[in-house]
């Protein structure tokens, strides 16, 4: 009997070393199979920080960081998908922003797994990190990611009791002059951030987050900054004195004062974990700006 018994226990034993190592295993084999698609810059940023970049098999076109990024397959853009080689490779899971909600009809109702993420807010980047987060079961980085954003933003948080300089952030205008001015406002990351950090925005009433405006609306609102954002990978300080100059023609705060800045680089209009960045440069404008008024840097 007492031989029966120890048989009896080793073979228990057996059994749920058995079912541990199937289930250890099978867990390997799972997080191995993952195939994820990410369709948008700041999705991908996301996937890589929380160390999933190797489970990526697809980016688009737009997805430039981490250099690894550059490594994987290219689906398309937002305007011209590769529906059939996202098919073809066969995803468990593609990762979208909100921008890409025709996506689930164009590849088929219930075909794939597929995830679209609010962008436009500072709260929409940690909503879409946690959500990341709980997709590819990295909870805890997404939190500590989350977390080091927050800390690294505190850094520029503006004491609210100094003045706040009011600018138009401009997206974009007419080639050469000040036509077709698309600027940011209220419910824009790269606002809302620009706030945070102690400026205010001189067009705060408007209804969208993204509009356009006339010549006429600045002349009358006055900015007394222009922020003006570009994509230019040769920017240098010949171009800069050019694009000063192509805002001569406005007579406004900002011009006769030459308080015209360029944040140059796609990366500070990604709302994703480098953010931070932008806060960055817009407490550095700032200083820069109150620097100059207050006599400090006569030189702009």
């Amino acid at each position: 009997m007492f031989i029966l018994n120890n048989i009896y226990k080793n073979i228990v034993l057996l059994l749920v070393i058995s079912v541990f190592l199937s289930c250890t295993i099978k867990q390997k084999q799972d997080s191995a199979k993952s195939r994820i698609v990410s369709l948008a810059p700041n999705i991908t940023e996301v996937l890589f920080a929380l160390d999933m970049g190797d489970q990526v098999v697809a980016v688009s076109d737009y997805c430039s960081y981490p250099e690894q990024a550059k490594e994987k397959e290219s689906i398309g853009g937002l305007l011209n998908p590769n529906l059939e080689k996202i098919t073809a490779l066969a995803p468990d899971l593609i990762i979208g922003t909100e921008s890409y909600r025709d996506i689930k009809d164009k590849l088929g109702q219930g075909s794939f797994n597929i995830v679209l993420l609010p962008e436009k807010t500072v709260n929409d980047v940690y909503v879409t990190i946690d959500s990341v987060g709980h997709l590819t079961h990295t909870q805890k980085r997404a939190q500590k990611l989350i977390n080091s954003i927050k800390d690294s933003l505190a850094l520029y948080r503006a004491n609210h009791a100094e003045t706040r300089p009011n600018a138009i952030l401009v997206l974009g205008r007419s080639e050469n002059g000040t036509r077709n001015i698309s600027i940011s406002s209220k419910g824009a990351f790269i606002n809302e951030l620009w706030e945070y950090c102690g400026g205010q925005n001189a067009f705060y009433d408007l209804g969208n987050s993204f509009a356009q405006v006339n010549r006429e609306d600045l002349l009358s609102r006055d900015p007394e900054l222009i922020v003006e954002f570009k994509s230019n990978k040769n920017w240098s300080l010949d171009l800069d004195k050019k694009n000063k100059r192509e805002w001569l023609d406005l007579n406004i705060s900002a011009v006769r004062n030459n308080s015209i800045y360029v944040i140059n680089g796609n990366e500070y209009l990604t709302p994703g974990p480098r953010m931070f960045l932008l806060a960055k440069k817009y407490h550095e404008i700032l200083s820069d700006f109150r620097g100059s008024k207050s006599g400090e840097n006569p030189d702009r």
